[in-house]
């Protein structure tokens, strides 16, 4: 499986078809926990042990970067950390929530895009993709990408020649199907999309997935990776 950032930027940059690529920013630390096979305190309790959480959560999900969250640390001090122990051809996207943590992301060779959250943040000099508010206002901003929550097909079909469509399989759909529901549905959208200017991921903020169905997303993925 080859997982590269470059593919993830391909589907920000929306230019052409290839490779899936899977957008889940906001898995739950039991989730996290369970995908690694490790649990405790000590998984979070630092930059550095957090790093290390989420670059096995990468390797375990087969995403093509890994997620940060600025709101855990001060940022200058996690960018500082993960410069020290990422892997040289890994990147990061990084959920920024006012516009001094989106100048002090910028400067970061590790992130190549920012996860904007809040009135404050808009675009500046990386790939900006909008996590909240809707999509009309994404599109004005000028972000390369929104985070929809569910009904990803729907808002695909409606807006992919204006804006990069991100996650959207929807957490209750998720946690209510059965395993070739979802592997129907997510293939569906990969022969819908060829992977251009769309990637998939639950649309969750934050909540529980059910394992079971998390697993059969990661897996019908993986499979087409």
């Amino acid at each position: 499986m080859n997982c590269d950032y470059l593919n993830f930027i391909r589907i920000l940059e929306n230019k052409s078809a290839g490779a899936p690529s899977l957008f889940e920013p906001f898995i739950c630390d039991y989730n996290c926990e369970e995908l690694i096979w490790r649990r405790g305190h000590t998984l979070w309790d630092s930059p550095k042990r957090y790093i290390d959480t989420m670059l096995s959560v990468r390797e375990r999900t087969g995403a093509d970067i890994i997620f940060l969250d600025s709101e855990r640390f001060d940022i200058e001090e996690l960018l500082y950390t993960a410069e020290q122990i990422m892997p040289e051809k890994i990147k990061a996207a990084i959920i920024c929530r006012n516009k001094d943590q989106i100048e002090t992301a910028e400067k970061s060779n590790l992130i190549c895009a920012v996860c904007g959250i809040g009135n404050q943040t808009k675009p500046m000099k990386k790939h900006f993709i909008r996590m909240d508010g809707d999509i009309k206002s994404a599109i004005d901003e000028g972000a390369s990408a929104y985070f929809v929550n569910e009904n990803i097909e729907e808002i695909y079909e409606k807006h992919n020649n204006e804006i990069v469509v991100l996650g959207g399989l929807g957490i209750n759909w998720l946690n209510n199907s059965n395993p070739r529901d979802i592997y129907n549905r997510i293939e569906n959208i990969f022969a819908l999309s060829k992977n251009k200017g769309i990637a998939i991921g639950s649309g969750n903020t934050g909540e529980r997935i059910d394992y079971l169905n998390m697993i059969s997303m990661l897996g019908i993925y993986i499979r087409y990776k």
